[in-house]
């Protein structure tokens, strides 16, 4: 899936609606059996990730990957983000969090990580006031 099938903050994931629409299109029946399976075998896949890498991409904002409830790393280093506006969305079981190489000004919305265990903000435009 591309990464920019994911969503802005403050938008509903494109994701979520697919899944949306996909189990409504299951519920009227218009998929076979083995057909279903699968889609609940990739649904289920989803959910468990537990580790998400979004490197290098270009990113300019944290994406919505409030779907994954089971992620414990989420990387989004080398990438063109100005601001942890967003990272709040991310599930509380998270204990790794990557945003090295990035343009963050300031640490905020991070402070429902109680698991938290790596922060890795180097490089990016932090000052010590």
């Amino acid at each position: 899936m591309p990464l920019s099938f994911l969503s802005l903050p403050g938008t509903p994931s494109p994701l979520s609606r697919y899944f949306s629409s996909l189990f409504s299109y299951v519920l009227f029946g218009c998929f076979r059996i083995a057909e279903m399976k699968r889609v609940f075998i990739l649904f289920y896949f989803i959910l468990m990730i537990q580790e998400l890498v979004l490197r290098d991409n270009q990113l300019k904002n944290i994406p919505d990957v409030s779907i994954f409830k089971k992620l414990l790393v989420f990387d989004v280093s080398f990438n063109e983000i100005a601001s942890l506006h967003g990272v709040s969305r991310v599930c509380n079981t998270l204990k790794e969090l990557y945003v090295s190489k990035n343009e963050v000004t300031k640490i905020e919305e991070i402070e429902h990580f109680h698991q938290l265990q790596i922060l890795e903000l180097g490089s990016n435009k932090l000052r010590v006031s």
